[in-house]
This record gives C-alpha cells, sequence and structure tokens, in this order.
C-alpha cells in the first residue's frame, strides 16, 4: 500500500510540475510506473512449503504441478515421472 501511495503521490507530482514549467510530463509517469512496477516485483513472490519438490525437466526452465506444493508419504513422491525410461 505505500508503494501504491508513493507511487501516486509522485506521478500527481510530475503532472503538476509538467503543467508549471510547460514540459511534458509522459516520460517522468513512464519512469516513475516504471520504478513502481520495479519496487514490486523485487520484493518476491510467496515461497514454496518446506522440502518440496521441484523437478527439473529436459526443456527450458521449472516444471510446477500441483502435486510438487503437497509433501506425499508415497516413496516415489520425489521422482519425477518424466524421467527415466521416457515421457509417459
Amino acid at each position: 500500500m505505500k508503494i501504491l501511495l508513493v507511487v501516486a503521490v509522485l506521478i500527481i507530482a510530475a503532472i503538476a510540475a509538467g503543467l508549471h514549467f510547460h514540459f511534458n510530463a509522459v516520460l517522468p509517469i513512464l519512469l516513475i510506473l516504471g520504478f513502481g512496477l520495479y519496487w514490486l516485483t523485487r520484493v518476491g513472490g510467496p515461497q514454496l512449503p518446506k522440502g518440496s519438490y521441484v523437478p527439473w525437466g529436459a526443456g527450458h526452465g521449472l516444471y510446477l504441478r500441483g502435486r510438487d506444493y503437497v509433501q506425499d508419504e508415497d516413496p516415489r513422491a520425489d521422482e519425477d515421472q518424466r524421467e527415466g525410461d521416457g515421457f509417459r
């Protein structure tokens, strides 16, 4: 909420400065919005539960499935079903 308030105040200040000094305030507003997005995205998202399994596939990136967020009692729960003898 604080970030939203800071961004809103800075945008209003940029518009007021643009009107007072007779310049287009679009560039400062875009810079303020970009900085606000940077602030929001660097905070980080929700963390996975401790001990959760995140499988790496043969392709690019991480492959997350719904079962990765729940810890199973199954001894094969930590294995990736797609690795080994091919896709199933």
